[in-house]
């Protein structure tokens, strides 16, 4: 059963549904403009003290102003769940935006295009999951939404974990890492379908590079702001009608944190497939935590498939925490250095050793 309205906000339809809450098609009565509205159905909350810092917090995010970010409007609690409304984006998520790259003449190539024509948007992307949410947010591999995911770090209390399925670990130069290797036999790059030419597709890679660069600038924004988002993933960047890349989602997790009051019990809120180690075992985390989501986005648009596989958060835990991923050379041998070699150098596990602002990748990402 869900509710006609939250707040000032008639409830029109679901849009979509994810680990967190659940996103509605509303209508601001207050100026019949239509928005998205995500109810937090996992987080209820009684504590006041939380729930005031909610509303601070969110208070924040409503200011930010930014042509790469979806912009919040307000929050509010209904009943003691939480919930926010934001723009309402026509679009898809980045990596099905890419995946159209070619298939469709009209799709963005740049920003600022001519065609005349809009892009593929929702009609063109049918969601293939419920759980994907509201804008096609297809995923890479079987990941759970954002959670409260239960585990501790190493250094709390032992793991068992189970057979790991990533690459052994690797020691090599770093300039080693995105050259061409010798002949191997390629694993299987992807359980969707992608090859190398598909991969390596000229315009998919200019239009990669160019929304890595437009994330960046929406990244150096925030974190300019003492912001950091926690939560970067595939399904968090959209791709909107005019083909500009958008940022949602900007500090949830940490929200959710403070709602649910797990910082003190080892808990860890967020997506493992994108976390960086740091965050993963529980430490201090600041905009060098998102780089490190960035370089494995870059990682998987290169490969087709994430730096690390399991089948339990905490085996994948225990690979964040101590294996190298596989050199993207050796996975696609005619990759672009440059992206390649980015990818790895924000996926480095001490955040001293990335790229230590946004503004770094920017320029990395507009180097010819």
């Amino acid at each position: 059963m869900h509710p006609e309205r939250l707040g000032p906000y008639e409830i029109l339809g679901v849009l979509g549904r994810g680990g967190l809450g659940i996103v509605y098609r509303a209508n601001d009565e207050r100026s019949s403009e239509i928005v998205a509205v995500k109810l937090l159905t996992q987080t209820p909350t009684n504590n006041k003290r939380a729930i005031s810092r909610f509303i601070r917090e969110f208070d924040a995010l409503a200011r930010l102003e930014h042509p790469n970010i979806v912009h919040v409007y307000d929050s509010g609690i209904a009943g003691d769940m939480p919930y926010y409304a934001m723009e309402l984006i026509d679009g898809v998520d980045l990596k099905r935006h890419l995946d159209l790259v070619g298939l469709h003449p009209d799709t963005p190539r740049s920003f600022g295009s001519e065609s005349q024509d809009p892009p593929p948007t929702l009609e063109d992307a049918a969601p293939s999951s419920e759980a994907e949410g509201a804008f096609d947010l297809s995923a890479w591999m079987e990941e759970p939404d954002s959670d409260i995911l239960l585990g501790r770090s190493p250094s709390s209390e032992p793991m068992t974990v189970g057979a790991t399925h990533a690459a052994p670990s690797v020691d090599l130069p770093f300039d080693d890492l995105a050259a061409d290797p010798e002949p191997v036999d390629l694993p299987p790059l992807t359980e969707s379908g992608q090859d190398l030419t598909r991969l390596n597709d000229p315009m998919r890679v200019t239009r990669s590079r160019e929304l890595m660069a437009q994330v960046a600038e929406g990244l150096a924004y925030v974190h300019s702001r003492g912001l950091v988002h926690r939560d970067l993933k595939p399904s968090n960047i959209l791709v909107d009608h005019e083909g500009n890349a958008r940022l949602m989602d900007f500090g949830l997790c940490k929200l959710i944190s403070d709602l649910e009051d797990v910082t003190d019990t080892g808990q860890v809120v967020g997506t493992y497939r994108y976390m960086s180690p740091e965050q993963a075992a529980g430490e201090h985390v600041d905009g060098r935590s998102d780089l490190y989501a960035l370089g494995v986005i870059l990682y998987e648009l290169l490969t087709g498939r994430p730096p690390f596989v399991a089948k339990h958060p905490l085996e994948l835990w225990h690979q964040l925490l101590e294996r190298e991923p596989q050199p993207i050379g050796s996975l696609n041998p005619h990759v672009d250095y440059g992206l390649a070699r980015l990818a790895h150098v924000l996926l480095r596990k001490d955040p001293a050793d990335r790229l230590q602002t946004a503004e770094e990748v920017v320029e990395s990402l507009m180097e010819p």
